[in-house]
């Protein structure tokens, strides 16, 4: 299993960064965040490169956001003051078994 990151609150301040370093390098990475009526404008860079500006869609829904290439670093700005919350990151690799769990302590599925 690829290092995950769970990061199950909002980051509702402009300019505001988080970095997660992966334990090993991956080629593939993962943002999962979830996005309200007003979700935030927010970036990513992967090992101090480029930022990717990343602007939320729909109402209420899980987007993930994926990124190929070599990865160890992963920083999230917010650009906005909107929330945005942040379900977790993960790096690993492109091929073989990925398990994470993710999700809601406390939550039921719906029958």
């Amino acid at each position: 299993m690829g290092p995950v990151l769970r990061a199950d609150h909002a980051c509702n301040s402009a300019n505001k960064k988080a970095t997660f370093v992966s334990e090993q390098p991956g080629t593939v990475v993962s943002i999962v965040s979830l996005n309200n009526n007003a979700a935030a404008t927010w970036s990513y860079s992967i090992d101090g490169g480029t930022e990717v500006t990343v602007t939320p869609s729909g109402a209420q829904t899980v987007q993930i956001t994926n990124s190929t290439g070599l990865a160890n670093t992963v920083v999230i700005k917010s650009l906005t003051a909107n929330a945005t919350f942040f379900c977790g990151i993960e790096v690993r690799g492109a091929s073989g078994l990925s398990l994470s769990r993710l999700g809601i302590d406390g939550a039921t599925a719906a029958t």
